[in-house]
């Protein structure tokens, strides 16, 4: 798709550290394509240093994703020097860590080549700066790329506040349904999600900042922030 080609030739253009924000929707293939990139960058840019996967607050969620990466080796085993449900390490040294969003956990860490943060909106925390503060001395000191990549989750916590904050300097990304009209869906079978009532079809297929569907007040969205 248009938007996954878009990301992989900006991030592989040269090696300048690269900081990416994607607001996507449901079905766009974008952590598919980050892992895939990411597995590529591992024998090149990334080779012989840490990458960390981040992905919610729960272990469990954090394996899943790891599983999705060794599988990308299915092909190609013999690159793989050892693997655990959380940890990868290479032949050529680079290790790939799967890790909870525990602020105290991501602390410490030294050669990180890239950070990944997977549905990075839906940290179940009061208040998410906690994971942000702690990620950002990494990357300023490592210079490593960090991609945040989430359907939005409401006008609240980091990921949000970074893309409306207008002196950020991410590379900005909002894939919508119909970014994959074409590849995953039909013209029409996209009308037809957009058309369900059974979950928010603004937040998950169009990329919209709305509070939660069974909310006691009227939907709202960023643009109504000031009102």
């Amino acid at each position: 798709m248009s938007h996954q080609i878009q990301f992989v030739n900006y991030l592989t253009k040269d090696n300048r550290q690269k900081k990416i924000h994607v607001n996507k929707s449901r079905q766009t293939g974008f952590t598919e394509i980050v892992l895939r990139t990411i597995q590529y960058l591992s024998f090149n840019k990334y080779a012989r240093g840490k990458i960390m996967i981040i992905s919610c607050t729960r272990e469990k969620t954090s394996k899943k994703i790891m599983q999705r990466f060794k599988l990308l080796f299915e092909n190609i085993p013999q690159y793989i020097k050892s693997s655990n449900d959380l940890v990868t390490e290479l032949t050529n040294d680079t290790i790939i860590e799967a890790l909870p969003s525990n602020s105290e956990a991501i602390r410490g860490y030294t050669k990180i080549k890239c950070v990944f943060i997977d549905e990075a909106a839906h940290f179940e925390m009061v208040d998410d700066s906690a994971v942000i503060d702690a990620i950002r001395p990494i990357i300023m000191t490592n210079k490593s790329d960090f991609f945040m990549i989430s359907t939005p989750n409401g006008p609240q916590g980091f990921f949000h506040s970074i893309e409306k904050d207008s002196s950020n300097d991410y590379h900005l990304m909002k894939p919508n349904i119909w970014s994959a009209v074409g590849v995953i869906y039909s013209k029409e079978e996209a009308e037809v999600e957009l058309l369900k009532i059974d979950v928010d079809v603004e937040k998950e297929y169009l990329n919209q900042y709305t509070t939660d569907r069974d909310s006691i007040f009227e939907k709202i969205t960023t643009d109504d922030e000031d009102v």
